[in-house]
């Protein structure tokens, strides 16, 4: 799995180096952007890979629908993964994460579907129909906020309680974070609040709008051309089209977000350029590209995500230029900004996109107070504890970076100085690193350290203390208590369990400290060349607790050890009890 997604990686950053940067100055104007530009790799760094294909994702959580065809939510920060829908046989349609959850759209048939909230663990089905026949593009779910929205039915849906409000069928309409919503139709443009109540905002005659809102100000096209502006009690034209086939759409032809708009408008050649417009009423010609250029994402500080000739580039107010990050195509899902960081997803993986500043004014990244900040400690032949000193930034560390052999281990908050690392085998050196970010998605240069892994130790045995053996007709069971001495300091005990040929079970392992000591339980499954450690829980009680499935043609190891090496007795006996379930069914 980590050798193909490796050659992934490094096919998709070779693909955005090779492909040169093209544009020219034939609209008129003073930015002009040399040809060849190469594309530095560190732009684009992948931050995590799933099997299956990316369905949304904001700064800790990846929504994904697997090669199995389940739907899961999969947590970045801690690797877990939950199964919000099994149904392998429906056709899924735009499904997007909520703050509490996520929303399903799932196709049953005839061009119809119906959106299903997951929420407090549970999927729960709304009533809320879908459709997606002919001319659905805007008949489609949205969010924003804690809002879901579908044009098709006009039910808005709280996804932190699954409240919903039926609007009726209002046209096409735009969702605000505040639940508030605009529909613009061939009478005017109205505006709904979440409470259910409603007032037209302007009474005109549109022929067939397409809108987009950011709870003040409504963007909108009129027969998918000409560009408006509503705002303050007055509709304006921003961009007419010089031509009838000259169209344009919502999110790529033009965006709002917190007084930052952008919308594309015929330059004097009639291609497409993208003009930006801050708060203030500044207008910005952004591009100067030999042909028609679109609005992949815009952010609340005015940076965008611009795709041309099937390239991704960024733009922040007060850039000279758009630059170049990576290759684009209608099929990757749009970047989208969380937390002071862009992100896009292309199939199975998502990536960082590298790319600053994203809050006015701070280009400087965060600072390290050594060379030497990063060490390493508590060394064994599977495990090291690395630990770092904080870096500083003007506007704070937002996050950390840990990476193995430079494929991203885990993100860590910014109070976090020490990771312990799990997994690894004897007697092996890896390269760990370190960056730091900050709001703006700033990296700081890489703290790294080498680290070389103790040899496998030789372990101790366990003696047979009671067992008990039956079978319920379709599994075979075994219950075991073992016994044994920790004498001398690293002193390991460990035993085994393989299912007989042709079999598979479950091993759950239990171990006690002696009184006055502290040991620690690990167990593992091996085979095929391939050490899986497991977790270890510790209860309540004080016991240590382990479990894992054993495949045929794998084994089971557990071992016992001493926290420390003062942590051993020759006269005190430590328990450990096993319990095995195995079939060949």
């Amino acid at each position: 799995m980590r050798r193909r997604f490796m050659l992934f990686v490094c096919a998709f950053l070779l693909l955005t180096m090779l492909v040169p940067f093209q544009a020219t100055a034939a609209d008129s104007g003073s930015a002009v952007v040399a040809e060849n530009t190469m594309v530095d790799p560190s732009s684009v760094i992948p931050v995590d890979n799933v099997e299956g294909t990316i369905l949304d994702f904001d700064d800790t959580r990846t929504l994904y629908k697997g090669i199995d065809d389940k739907v899961r939510i999969k947590n970045r920060t801690d690797g877990t993964e939950t199964i919000i829908y099994d149904a392998p046989y429906n056709y899924l349609g735009k499904s997007l994460l909520t703050p509490a959850g996520a929303v399903v759209n799932v196709y049953t048939g005839h061009d119809y579907g119906e959106l299903f909230l997951w929420y407090s663990g549970q999927l729960k089905a709304t009533g809320v129909e879908t459709f997606s026949g002919y001319g659905s593009e805007h008949s489609t779910v949205q969010t924003d906020g804690k809002f879901a929205f579908s044009d098709w039915t006009g039910d808005l849906i709280d996804t932190e309680t699954g409240e919903i409000r039926n609007f009726g069928r209002v046209g096409y309409a735009a969702l605000a974070a505040d639940g508030s919503l605009v529909a613009a139709n061939n009478e005017g443009i109205i505006l709904f609040q979440p409470d259910g109540t409603s007032r037209q905002l302007i009474k005109t005659s549109l022929e067939y709008p397409s809108p987009v809102f950011d709870g003040k100000t409504v963007l909108l096209n009129t027969n998918s051309r000409d560009i408006l502006k509503y705002a303050d009690g007055s509709l304006t034209m921003i961009s007419k089209s010089s031509y009838y086939d000259d169209t344009t759409s919502p999110h790529s032809d033009f965006e709002i977000d917190q007084g930052w708009i952008a919308y594309t408008k015929p330059a004097s050649s009639g291609r497409r350029q993208i003009f930006l417009e801050s708060p203030q009423g500044t207008v910005t010609q952004v591009t100067y590209f030999n042909g028609n250029s679109k609005i992949r994402a815009l952010n609340k500080h005015g940076t965008l995500a611009i795709t041309y000739n099937s390239e991704l580039y960024m733009y922040h107010p007060g850039d000279k230029e758009p630059k170049k990050l990576t290759s684009d195509s209608y099929y990757h899902l749009a970047p989208s900004y969380h937390n002071g960081t862009w992100y896009q997803a292309v199939e199975g993986t998502l990536f960082l996109l590298n790319y600053g500043p994203t809050v006015p004014g701070d280009t400087t990244a965060p600072q390290w107070p050594g060379t030497d900040a990063l060490s390493v400690a508590d060394v064994t032949y599977h495990s090291a504890l690395l630990n770092w000193q904080p870096a500083t930034d003007e506007t704070g560390v937002e996050k950390y970076l840990v990476y193995q052999d430079n494929t991203l281990l885990d993100t860590l908050n910014r109070d976090v100085n020490s990771y312990n690392v799990k997994g690894l085998s004897p007697n092996s050196s890896y390269l760990f690193s370190l960056v730091a970010v900050d709001a703006a998605g700033n990296l700081s240069v890489k703290q790294e350290v080498t680290v070389t892994t103790a040899a496998y130790p030789a372990p101790g045995s366990f003696q047979l203390s009671d067992s008990k053996t039956y079978s319920d007709g379709w599994y075979n069971y075994e219950y075991s208590l073992y016994y044994g001495y920790i004498s001398s300091s690293g002193q390991e005990l460990s035993g085994s369990w393989s299912p007989p040929e042709g079999f598979h079970g479950v091993v759950k392992v239990s171990m006690a400290s002696p009184e006055g000591e502290d040991y620690d339980l690990s167990l593992e499954t091996v085979g095929e060349g391939n050490q899986l450690p497991e977790d270890t829980t510790l209860l309540t009680s004080g016991t240590e607790y382990s479990a894992a499935e054993v495949p045929s043609g794998y084994r089971a190891e557990w071992r016992v050890k001493g926290h420390t090496g003062n942590d051993y007795s020759p006269d005190k006996k430590v328990f450990v009890y096993v319990y095995i379930r195995y079939d060949n069914h």
